[in-house]
């Protein structure tokens, strides 16, 4: 009797810059939200900000020292000082009821409101002084050391567009135009399942035929760094109805990011598995080296990727598909990682039908970057994206680069 025969049966890979674009149109910004200032850092801007009243409010002092008006220590120098009687003293803070005449001076301190009748500060280096008298050493011209109002904003200046990054400064001047809250884009809530029925967790012990899950901790960090909130579902057997119960409590996340099961094994049943509770397929397997095995699609307002279970395989399919989609959630207008053109060192090959990331090392130097393949290459030797700080991309029709060539390169870190 003869045995039937089996056939695998998959889909043409899809062209990674197509990959690219389908991923592009589900992505959309986010709802934004108001937050505390407190809470603002790092997050994108989703309103356009417009200073109220000039920054600083008033025209304030620079310096410790003496407002003067300038005419009257024209002719002061180290040999022949002008002295002038001093009127009072004004503190940063005060609300400037201190004012000097002809021949006048008032003492006043740095960030202190300059006092009418004043148009110029004397730095106290030069000058010497007792309770009611100060002599002057050195003349100085009106405007000396004064901050006039407005210098930092006008009342009505546009500050700050939508897409902008929030950062110290961003947040400094928010507070300085009495903005406690601010409307930004949320970070987006990432849930991330590991599957596979040889996986533990690190605490565990190992036993023959099982391995750590390094995937759930690989992704959680790329997560957080692209700026996401994690949501650990943990990892799930090769079983349907684990991996269904760990799929539905994803379903308020805005992505769900699963590892592993989305290949042609049979026990690799993720993609039925989200089929089964309403999936829909947008593509499955990307002519990229290595992340040929990716799925992605939506399961209602959630994004899912399918990444593959190989640790660098998984990592690299991150940067190239989720990183630039977690960012344009977030409002990021520049949701790319940087890249260059690089020297090569040595030698990079790939396969001829696919886009290649290869892992390499980017070192600087007098003549521009340069950038040397690191070992070891297989697509489960993790350690490699510790020694990497870029990926060298060899497009599609291209096999090998040699010494000398160039090659464009997705930075990762800063190179050395």
């Amino acid at each position: 009797m003869t045995r039937p025969t089996r056939r695998l049966e998959v889909v043409p890979l899809l062209g990674f810059d197509e990959a690219v674009r389908r991923v592009r149109a589900e992505a959309r910004a986010l709802d934004p939200v108001t937050v505390p200032l407190d809470e603002a850092y790092g997050r994108v801007l989703a309103e356009t900000v417009v200073a109220p009243h000039p920054v600083p409010p008033f025209s304030c002092s620079t310096v410790d020292g003496f407002a003067v008006r300038a005419d009257d220590v024209r002719s002061a120098s180290p040999e022949r000082p002008v002295e002038l009687p001093v009127r009072g003293e004004v503190m940063a803070g005060d609300r400037g009821e201190v004012a000097i005449g002809d021949g006048e001076a008032a003492r006043i301190m740095t960030g202190a409101p300059v006092p009418p009748g004043a148009d110029a500060i004397v730095m106290l280096e030069w000058t010497s002084w007792d309770l009611d008298r100060v002599r002057v050493e050195r003349s100085v011209s009106a405007g000396s050391f004064i901050r006039p109002r407005g210098e930092d904003l006008s009342a009505g200046d546009r500050i700050l567009e939508p897409g902008h990054r929030l950062g110290p400064a961003e947040q400094g001047v928010l507070a300085s135009i009495g903005r406690r809250k601010v409307s930004v884009f949320p970070p987006p809530r990432v849930a991330v399942l590991t599957t596979g029925d040889e996986l533990l967790d690190p605490e565990e012990e190992l036993v023959p035929g099982k391995i750590r899950d390094s995937n759930r901790w690989t992704l959680a960090g790329q997560v957080r760094e692209a700026g996401g909130v994690l949501l650990d579902l943990g990892a799930g057997r090769d079983d349907r109805s684990v991996l269904r119960d760990r799929v539905e409590r994803s379903r308020a996340a805005d992505v769900l990011l699963t590892s592993g099961g989305v290949s042609v094994g049979d026990r690799d049943r993720m993609q039925e598995v989200l089929e089964s509770v309403g999936f829909r397929t947008i593509f499955w397997r990307v002519a990229s080296s290595p992340g040929k095995p990716l799925l992605f699609g939506r399961l209602g307002q959630t994004l899912v990727f399918g990444l593959p279970g190989n640790p660098v395989s998984s990592m690299v399919a991150f940067e190239a598909f989720v990183r630039p989609t977690l960012r344009r959630l977030q409002g990021d207008p520049r949701p790319e990682r940087p890249r260059r053109r690089a020297e090569v060192m040595g030698e990079i090959t790939g396969p001829a039908n696919r886009r290649h990331f290869a892992r390499v090392r980017v070192t600087s130097q007098a003549e521009g970057l340069v950038v040397r393949e690191v070992e070891p290459r297989g697509s489960g030797n993790l350690r490699s994206m510790i020694r990497a700080n870029g990926l060298a991309i060899l497009p599609e029709g291209v096999e090998r680069v040699r010494s000398g060539d160039e090659v464009e390169v997705l930075l990762l870190g800063t190179p050395d």
